[in-house]
This record gives structure tokens, C-alpha cells and sequence, in this order.
């Protein structure tokens, strides 16, 4: 796994945009378990077991998250994320991206936590490149 710490909005969104840009992914916006609201990034908000897609974050008590269909990342996407940014960062626990029909997350990020987890360690040259503190150790706090 490679840890990433960043607060910045813009730029994990920068990372997701970054990946993207070399391969096709598709975009899961997952919410926090206490959001009320029924869409965001313009599409409906569904329960996760409706969606081929795995939270990175799984919840105690059965809770089961609610998400997004999954949205393949365009540069429109990339847009609308930053135009929403508010409505983001105050519902979602996390956005990951996925590889075409694969449920398994491949990157995401963790807004309120201010970290990026990515599963490819080949990427750990390349996400340093683009400036990004790019770690296979977790910080000690996670």
C-alpha cells in the first residue's frame, strides 16, 4: 500500500485526475453514514450493494454505506468534483477509483483524514514525481 498525507482538496483530487490520465478508472463517491442527501456529482445516491464496488471504509453495527454508481473519471468529472467541493467535503467519508468491472478499489482518498491510499506500489516513483510525499509506511497516527 502506498500512504499518501495530504489535507488539500485540490490536490487529491490533482492525484485522482493524475491516475487517470494513464489508465481508465471509474469514480465511487462514498458517504458518510449520518449524510441525508440523495444525489451528488448530479446522480443519485444508492445503498453500496447495489454497486459493484468495496468501501475502503466499513462501518460497525451492519451499517452499510451509501455511494454512488460508479462514474467514469473525465475531465467533466474532474470539474463537477471541484465545483461540488463543499458538498463533498461535508458528506463523503471517501472517493475511490476503480478499474472498469473490478469491485476492488485501487486508489482513494480519505478527505476528513487528510490521506490517499493507493494499491499499486509501482506508482511510488510516479506519485513522487508529481510532488506528492508518496510513502510505503503508514504514518503513526494511522
Amino acid at each position: 500500500m502506498i500512504y499518501i498525507e495530504e489535507n488539500n482538496f485540490e490536490r487529491q483530487i490533482d492525484l485522482i485526475s493524475a491516475l487517470a490520465n494513464q489508465a481508465p478508472f471509474d469514480l465511487v463517491a462514498w458517504l458518510h453514514p449520518d449524510s441525508t442527501i440523495d444525489t451528488i456529482l448530479g446522480v443519485s445516491v444508492y445503498k453500496s450493494t447495489t454497486v459493484n464496488a468495496e468501501p475502503v471504509t466499513t462501518y460497525t453495527n451492519d451499517v452499510i454505506a451509501s455511494c454512488t454508481q460508479r462514474l467514469r473519471v473525465t475531465d467533466a468529472l474532474i470539474n463537477n468534483i471541484t465545483q461540488e467541493k463543499n458538498i463533498i467535503v461535508k458528506n463523503c467519508d471517501s472517493l475511490c477509483i476503480y478499474s472498469p468491472k473490478n469491485p476492488e478499489w485501487q486508489a482513494c482518498t480519505i478527505g476528513h483524514e487528510g490521506m490517499i491510499l493507493v494499491r499499486d506500489l509501482a506508482l511510488l516513483s510516479y506519485l513522487n514525481s508529481l510532488d506528492f510525499n508518496a510513502s510505503l509506511h503508514a504514518p503513526s497516527w494511522w
